[in-house]
Parts: structure tokens; C-alpha cells; sequence
């Protein structure tokens, strides 16, 4: 079986002979002289992932699994420092929370190279299906006025990562990759994705919820939302807030009221955190977690790219046939999703 690179584009660069290569002892050695230690962050990375691929293990545990062939684990000791997955003080931040914040997991190149693409869509520059695209509610409805860039009155956009090369190679990054087994298991597929862009002045406000309160057909409730900043996200513009240790509850009841949702006195506003975020930082969520989102009060547009991945063992239980979701990590079971 050759080796096949899934993961093109802005991840970082690779040697092209691996494409080729059949896997074992020699296309590990070429892929260890490719980069050296020495090299970019970015190529490293690759450098891991490719290695990974040998292996058929995440790449953060090939150093540590006592089976793996001596020549990769010379080659990657010092390379895994790049994209070590969670520390326990991490895990227990986020069992107990519900929520994980963490910085610098996209460089500005691939964050830049993601909203060109992410505008080159909304101003429908590129082909993508017009159905998978959300206009603002009360631009649509005319209560406000339509902004003359296409982009700017774009509320949602989703299935990226189904639709779009770019974006889906950026849900398989093996930096975020590497956070969601630690936390879901070695098996992962994307349930749904979805893109928040709040444009300024005109980003309506989401209130709280639980996402797991919409996504009724997988069960267990326990799905991870990898949301990305694409552009700083603040109080003012709408950044993500959480009620800490609210996913301990279960599903809370939700209503239709002006959007479906938790009332109110049901939610412990007095301990809710906010969570602002600079371009490249994201934040990890149990799909539990009640959090909510402001109106965007600001002169900047506040762009939310979310991935909700589960594992691969889950089981559908929605009416119907089940559909097909993609396999990011690991294998498929049968019966499960």
C-alpha cells in the first residue's frame, strides 16, 4: 500500500518522494533526512505526521510506544515537542470544565490562507453550494442594509471540510488532531462543521445552549468542538462565554423561545467565563458545555471555525439511514457512526 499525504497545502512541506514510497524502514529514513531538526516548526510537524503515517500511530505516541522501530524514534524524540498532546493538568482542566483554551495552534500563515478562502467563498469568488451559506437575518429580512462586499452580511457557512480541499485538510491538522484523541480515543470521524462570522456591527447574538442539545442523533453526548479563531475574538465582538462544569448536568431543557435554548434562570450566570481568543488560538469544548456568544458591538468582524469531532465508536441513533461521516483519524467500526 503506497503512502498517500492527506494533508497538503498550508500544514507545511514534505519531500515529494514520499508520495510514492511504500511504507516501511526505507521511506522513514528518507522522510527523517528530509528535515532537519533544525528546520521550521511547521516542517517538523509534517515531518511527525508523516511518520505517524509509517506507523499507523498518532504522532505524539510514537516516541512513547516501546514497539515503534528504533529509527523512528531516533528521529522524532526531539521533534514531538512541537505537538505533544495534553498534559494531565490540561485533561483535568478540561474533564473538569467542560472547555480548554489554548494559544498559537495556527501560525498567521495557515490562519491567513484559511480567511482568504473563508471570503473567497462568502463572496462567491470560488464555486461552493449557496445552500450551505447563512445571510444575517436582518439584512436578509431587510431590516438592515445589505453591505455592498457579499461577505460581510454572511452570518454561517458550513460543511467546509466536505466541500472545500483547504478546509479539509485543515480539519485533519495534526496539532488539533492530536488534542481531540487525547480526549475522544485514537478512532475519530467529523460529525459537523461549521463557520460563525459575526460581521460588525451587524454578528447577532447566539444564546445559551448545549450543542448536544441539537445534535440528538449521536449518542453518546460527548462530542469535542475544536473552535478556531480566524480573526481576535473579544468581549465585544462576540468571543465564546462558558458555564464551567456545566456539562456534568446532562442535556439541560432547552425552549424555542427567540432561538432554541436554555431559559435563563437556568443559567449560573454569576460563574460564566469568557473566553477571548487571538487570531490562531482556539478553545476545545465538550458538546455538553453550555456557552453562549454576544452580539458583535464592534468595528471587526469575529470569525468562529468550528469542528465537532466524535469518536468513530459512537452510535447514530437517528431515525432514517445513517449518513456518511468522514474518518479523520484511526478506523471505522461497524454499527457505530
Amino acid at each position: 500500500m503506497q503512502l498517500r499525504e492527506k494533508r497538503r497545502g498550508i500544514l507545511a512541506m514534505s519531500d515529494p518522494r514520499v508520495n510514492t514510497l511504500e511504507r516501511g524502514p526505507k521511506c522513514a529514513e528518507i522522510l527523517a533526512s528530509a528535515v532537519g531538526l533544525n528546520a521550521p516548526g511547521g516542517q517538523r510537524v509534517c515531518l511527525v505526521y508523516h511518520l505517524s503515517i509509517v506507523s499507523n500511530q498518532a504522532p505524539a505516541r510514537l516516541y512513547r510506544d516501546q514497539s515503534t522501530p528504533a529509527y523512528i524514534r531516533r528521529n522524532t524524540h526531539t521533534l514531538l515537542n512541537t505537538i505533544m498532546p495534553l498534559s494531565q493538568q490540561q485533561m483535568d482542566q478540561y474533564n473538569e470544565n467542560g472547555f480548554l483554551p489554548m494559544e498559537g495552534v495556527l501560525t498567521p500563515l495557515e490562519v491567513k490562507a484559511l480567511h482568504m478562502r473563508l471570503e473567497d467563498i462568502g463572496n462567491e469568488v470560488v464555486d461552493f453550494p449557496k445552500a450551505h451559506v447563512q445571510i444575517e437575518p436582518l439584512v436578509k429580512s431587510g431590516e438592515l442594509p445589505e453591505d455592498p462586499v457579499r461577505f460581510n452580511n454572511v452570518r454561517k457557512i458550513w460543511s467546509l471540510t466536505r466541500c472545500d480541499e483547504l478546509f479539509k485538510t485543515y480539519a485533519r491538522h495534526p496539532k488539533i488532531l492530536d488534542v481531540v484523541t487525547s480526549l475522544l480515543g485514537p478512532n475519530i470521524k467529523i460529525f459537523v462543521d461549521q463557520t460563525l462570522c459575526k460581521p460588525p456591527r451587524v454578528g447577532s447574538p447566539k444564546p445559551p445552549h448545549q450543542d448536544s442539545a441539537y445534535w440528538t442523533r449521536i449518542d453518546p453526548p460527548s462530542l469535542v468542538i475544536c473552535w478556531m479563531s480566524l480573526n481576535d475574538a473579544t468581549e465585544d465582538n462576540g468571543c465564546m462565554r462558558f458555564i464551567p462544569g456545566s456539562h456534568k448536568q446532562g442535556v439541560i431543557e432547552h425552549k424555542h423561545l427567540e432561538d432554541f435554548r436554555v431559559e435563563d434562570e437556568n443559567v449560573d450566570y454569576e460563574n460564566e467565563v469568557s473566553v477571548p481568543l487571538k487570531a490562531g488560538d482556539c478553545s476545545f469544548h465538550h458538546s455538553l458545555s453550555l456557552h453562549r456568544t454576544g452580539a458583535n458591538l464592534s468595528d471587526h468582524r469575529r470569525i468562529g471555525l468550528t469542528v465537532a469531532y466524535m469518536s468513530a465508536e459512537s452510535k447514530y441513533i437517528g431515525e432514517g439511514e445513517k449518513p456518511d461521516y468522514d474518518l479523520v483519524a484511526g478506523r471505522e467500526f461497524e454499527g457505530c457512526v
